[in-house]
């Protein structure tokens, strides 16, 4: 205890210095600019300044800092001035990254008789401040608590649309891991399409979601449970980006209602084969299940919302562990079973069985018995103020 007592009193005094001799008094606050971070359910926040946050693990393992800078003019200077006054070392890369570009890579730092090894994220934009993340444990320690900072640093986004970008981290894999494009068949409904996919696109969505599996294993709880869909729902996007796109080509619903789109895209889903990962985490995300036409409930659940989203429907996802099963949910007209959410009604979609959008099993009826999962709202929601 008096060991980490000293440990949270050095790292206390490096931060406070990092404030007081390389940013200015006049710093703005993270809501205004939309930007947003979203760590692991254990996490505490142990600071809170309109410049920055402080995040630690219960056992103040880890930690993980996100500060906003003034006065910096270029990436390069914001890395290196960083490193300077942490009188730390590091190697990364840099890469284009929103509407700017960033910078990734390890770092090393000592400070009161303490060794700290991590990761160091920056960013900068024309059109926002710059900003870094640190991500750090101590140094014989960093194994264990690889998955939370990543993660953590991954769940940052500087803009906005935050169901628009993927995680920085997660970036930064998909730019340096891209491969050989491979042609994939898409069956719409009456007609097949062929698009190209990227295989590093592919296998990055992996890697985020067995990293977060393993996240999820460790909390187990009901808000980390709806943490590990918005972050592999948020990760999907980009990469269904040109699958949507010939979605919506293909796909022509005659009255173009609501209510139509979303069950024609049921019916279309749940013609897809049943199968899971065999991995730890046991699921397809959704690049993987659309490449494969295939998935189980919550991956082709999953999948379903970020469909329907892209057609401007509001849908959320519903996971039971009760139930061991998960539904699509989608606000249309026209009646059938539904779960009141926030005051608002989903009609349910059983995503595994040929069954009508409204439809859902008796013993499965209990409201009580799901989890609700929402997607940009939550992640807005969540804006530092």
């Amino acid at each position: 205890m008096l060991g980490t007592t000293r440990k949270r009193t050095a790292l206390t005094l490096l931060f406070l210095c990092l404030l007081l001799t390389s940013l200015p008094a006049e710093q703005l606050g993270l809501g205004p600019f939309g930007s947003f971070i979203d760590p692991p359910d254990s996490w505490g926040l142990i600071g809170e300044e309109s410049h920055k946050l402080t995040f630690v693990t219960p056992d103040e393992g880890a930690y993980l800092q996100i500060k906003r800078y003034q006065g910096i003019d270029s990436l390069d200077a914001l890395v290196k001035e960083t490193e300077s006054r942490l009188g730390a070392k590091g190697e990364g890369t840099t890469y284009p990254y929103g509407e700017g570009e960033a910078y990734f890579g390890g770092i090393d730092f000592s400070t009161g008789n303490f060794t700290f090894s991590g990761y160091l994220f920056a960013y900068f934009s024309a059109e926002l401040e710059p900003v870094v993340l640190i991500g750090f444990a101590d140094a014989d320690r960093l194994g264990a608590y690889n998955d939370y900072i990543l993660s953590a640093i991954d769940s940052y986004s500087p803009l906005p649309k935050t169901d628009r970008l993927p995680g920085p981290v997660a970036a930064f894999d998909r730019v340096f891991s891209a491969g050989s494009e491979q042609m994939v068949a898409l069956n719409l409904f009456q007609d097949s399409t062929g698009f190209m996919v990227d295989t590093g696109t592919v296998e990055t969505a992996s890697y985020v979601t067995e990293r977060e599996a393993r996240v999820l294993a460790a909390d187990g709880t009901v808000s980390a449970w709806r943490r590990f869909f918005r972050i592999i729902y948020r990760d999907s996007i980009q990469g269904l980006s040109p699958l949507i796109e010939e979605l919506h080509a293909g796909f022509a619903p005659e009255s173009g209602e609501p209510r139509q789109i979303a069950e024609e895209l049921l019916l279309w889903l749940q013609g897809f084969e049943y199968r899971r990962s065999g991995t730890f985490s046991d699921f397809l995300d959704p690049i993987q299940a659309l490449v494969s036409s295939a998935g189980d409930c919550d991956s082709l659940g999953l999948l379903y919302v970020l469909l329907l989203h892209s057609f401007d429907i509001d849908a959320i996802l519903l996971v039971s562990e009760s139930y061991g099963h998960a539904l699509g949910a989608a606000a249309v007209p026209g009646g059938g079973a539904a779960f009141t959410v926030e005051g608002r009604e989903y009609v349910v979609a059983e995503m595994t069985e040929e069954v009508d959008l409204g439809l859902i099993a008796a013993d499965m009826a209990d409201p009580a018995g799901w989890i609700p999962v929402r997607f940009p709202e939550n992640i807005r929601a969540r804006a530092p103020r």
